[in-house]
């Protein structure tokens, strides 16, 4: 019963339900095999509509490493972390490194476009 998203659904589903169903997939599979079948239906059904290679490899990466953190939580008796917004956090960082390599590389060419035009305005070389 391995039900996969054709890439006419996928116009379809927004971004939050492929996060809702990638939450559920990874919780579900972070949990021993005696658990899952424990599992509520709609979140099995989730985990099933969500096929794996919809995902970049940024994002399962990112959905394994919240699996091994929830396995490691609740083998600490800690609470498990919630999945949807693990990935935003996640994604947010690595923007911002992004972001910052990009200013370190193009920050002085960025610099002198500015002031270059602000010098042709005023008409002051200097």
């Amino acid at each position: 019963m391995d039900k996969r998203i054709s890439p006419q659904d996928l116009a379809v589903l927004d971004r939050r339900q492929l996060l809702r169903g990638a939450a559920a997939a990874t919780a579900i599979r972070a949990l021993p095999a005696s658990e899952r079948a424990v599992a509520a239906p709609q979140e099995i059904e989730a985990a099933n509509l969500v096929g794996w290679s919809h995902f970049s490899a940024a994002t399962l990466r990112r959905l394994e490493e919240i699996a091994l953190r929830n396995r490691l939580r609740k083998e600490a008796g800690l609470p498990l972390l919630s999945v949807v917004k693990e990935l935003r956090r996640m994604k947010t960082v690595e923007d911002g490194e992004r972001f910052n390599q990009f200013v370190a590389l193009h920050k002085k060419a960025v610099w002198n476009q500015v002031l270059k035009s602000v010098r042709d305005g005023m008409g002051d070389p200097n």
